[in-house]
């Protein structure tokens, strides 16, 4: 059977329909869709959302530590909420309109407090659903959000009402960037009547380069880089901190230390770095001998991993890595790093290193002492995937070229 310019043509339709569905595959976007509902009137929850009351507790979301978010509500006053009843049929949204919760105004509640703990440290969109079927007329709420420094205003939006609203129920977008550790609390305040919210939706922004700041509870954080922190300068050897990225299986990677037992912020201490990198280089986690970062759920693909060790306070002595990944087992790379010091160096010291995932099993980098024990010292690091996906089109381009200079050949070969 000879290729024809038809037959190539059809498989050029058929490649199109499915690379384009490859395409969307590519990268994850969680949502997570919830309802707030009346927990003693009849629960009614709106179609693929989830279910949640003042009560509050674990929801299920990828993008949680461990797997889930943590809701909870606070206010200054009393909580309570409300079901106005059925809102017309015509009303997209009517079962997460029908129904809130709020901050009762009655009660001495000045403001309610939307809390979502455990998130996964990077940026999400969220959107949040205001309406009461029994108002007369539209009044605004303001929302700020807390995402671990304060306070700062977000968006105010214009409370909808009635059964049937010609544009729908009201809503607003915003955008914010969780660390990790703190919980995000969204304050809200209604110019009069009650500071409510029917419910929201909240979507995951993985980024295409993890860039990962350590240190202590609040140190300050490198411009362009999330933050892996705890409270205490010493404590349990493991940490684990879940982070959006676009190479996580489920748009997420789990990043663990591992013999991290000592944190530290030079800062704090009297010793703060300047320079591009300064925030970055003045805090660290440190342990005796050795200290392992793992990374969890990475996608199959090769990347690149740039390591940061400086200590503004202290020499130490040269350190070595060890790698396992899909191709090694704790091999030794044969290199070796001497930790840059002082307060206002020229360049702070990087391993520069490259790896295979096979989007199963665990990468683990192994930080050793090479000469007299010591500290070994970890400030950050820098990862991004390096192994480039045809994009759909070029690769239809390539199908198509192919198609038509075989098809070519064969009409010459007749003629010959």
């Amino acid at each position: 059977m000879g290729l024809t310019l038809d037959s190539v043509a059809r498989v050029v339709s058929r490649f199109l329909a499915v690379g384009f569905v490859l395409a969307g595959m590519g990268r994850v976007h969680a949502t997570l869709q919830v309802d707030f509902d009346d927990n003693d009137a009849g629960i009614v929850t709106q179609p693929g959302f989830t279910s949640a009351t003042q009560a509050g507790g674990p929801i299920a979301a990828p993008f949680g530590q461990g797997g889930s978010i943590s809701l909870s509500f606070a206010s200054d006053g009393s909580i309570d909420d409300r079901d106005r009843g059925a809102m017309n049929v015509a009303q997209p949204l009517g079962d997460v309109g029908r129904d809130f919760i709020f901050g009762n105004r009655n009660a001495g509640a000045t403001r309610l407090d939307v809390v979502l703990a455990d998130l996964a440290a990077g940026n999400y969109t969220f959107t949040g659903y205001y309406h009461d079927n029994n108002g007369s007329s539209p009044f605004d709420i303001d929302i700020d959000a807390n995402t671990g420094s304060g306070f700062a205003d977000a968006t105010t939006v214009a409370r909808s009402f009635g059964t049937n609203p010609a544009g729908g129920i009201a809503s607003t977008t915003f955008g914010f960037d969780a660390n990790g550790v703190n919980s995000v609390v969204l304050r809200h305040v209604a110019e009069t009547n009650g500071h409510l919210i029917n419910g929201f939706e909240l979507a995951a922004n993985p980024l295409p380069a993890l860039n990962v700041d350590i240190g202590l509870n609040n140190h300050d954080v490198q411009p362009g880089f999330f933050s892996f922190e705890r409270g205490s300068a010493a404590g349990a050897d493991d940490e684990t901190q879940r982070f959006l990225t676009d190479f996580g299986n489920d748009g997420t990677v789990d990043v663990t230390l591992t013999n991290a037992n000592v944190f530290r912020d030079r800062a704090t201490s009297g010793n703060p770095v300047g320079g591009a990198f300064g925030d970055l280089a003045e805090s660290f986690f440190a342990h005796q001998d050795e200290l392992t970062l793992t990374l969890s759920n990475l996608v199959a693909g090769d990347y690149r991993i740039t390591t940061y060790h400086h200590d503004s306070q202290t020499d130490h002595d040269i350190i070595g890595v060890r790698i396992t990944d899909a191709d090694r087992d704790m091999a030794d790379l044969g290199l070796s790093l001497d930790p840059t010091t002082g307060t206002s160096p020229l360049s702070i010291a990087t391993f520069d290193l490259l790896f295979r995932s096979d989007g199963i099993n665990d990468v683990q980098l192994q930080f050793f002492e090479q000469t007299a024990p010591g500290s070994i010292i970890l400030n950050g690091f820098t990862l991004e995937r390096i192994d480039t996906v045809p994009e759909p089109a070029t690769a239809i381009l390539a199908l198509l070229g192919g198609g038509m200079l075989l098809a070519r050949r064969r009409r010459a070969c007749r003629t010959e």
